[in-house]
């Protein structure tokens, strides 16, 4: 008979990460902050288009900021690897914004004096999620956490392009701009 062991600092690391993940679905800095060491830092890549790397309150912002043109930013997993001998969990994931209706809705647009927008974009994101020693919480169901030390987020450079210039189309929409 085999025996199958089970390591549950893999299923803290699973568990954290994926309400790391759906912390862009529902922009929830609580849940973020939650899954967060208190010095834990977000860096981006590539650093060509990358802001620089974010405390734990700058990436509650960030967020916060996203929320301003989207509902939401749900990330759609194509593959998670864990890495127990670095204590790590690689994602690889896709993700498209779901813009508020007073954005796509043309709040303040008129067809003369606006051009029709494209709102569509997907991209493609890597996060490499670094853990801190041991499981340091629970995430309010009875699972234990293993809460993130460092994120760095591989970026489609490309395709975030594309994505800040939509992001900049719809706050001139919102401010009542034309675009």
């Amino acid at each position: 008979m085999t025996t199958v062991k089970v390591d549950p600092s893999a299923a803290a690391r699973e568990r954290t990460a994926r309400i790391f993940i759906d912390t862009f679905a529902t922009f929830s800095t609580g849940d973020c902050l939650l899954v967060r060491t208190p010095d834990c830092v977000q860096q981006f890549a590539p650093h060509s288009i990358a802001p620089p790397p974010m405390s734990n309150s700058a990436f509650a912002a960030h967020l916060a900021h996203l929320g301003e043109v989207m509902s939401s930013f749900p990330l759609t997993v194509k593959e998670m690897i864990d890495n127990p001998a670095a204590n790590q969990v690689l994602i690889w994931a896709t993700a498209s914004p779901l813009w508020l209706p007073s954005v796509t809705g043309g709040v303040g647009r008129s067809s003369e004096d606006s051009e029709e927008i494209d709102w569509a974009y997907t991209g493609e994101y890597m996060f490499l999620l670094s853990f801190e020693d041991g499981e340091a919480g629970e995430d309010g169901k009875g699972g234990k956490l293993k809460r993130l030390e460092r994120v760095i987020e591989f970026v489609d450079s490309k395709g975030t392009t594309k994505l800040y210039g939509l992001m900049q189309k719809a706050r001139r929409i919102l401010r009542g701009d034309k675009v």
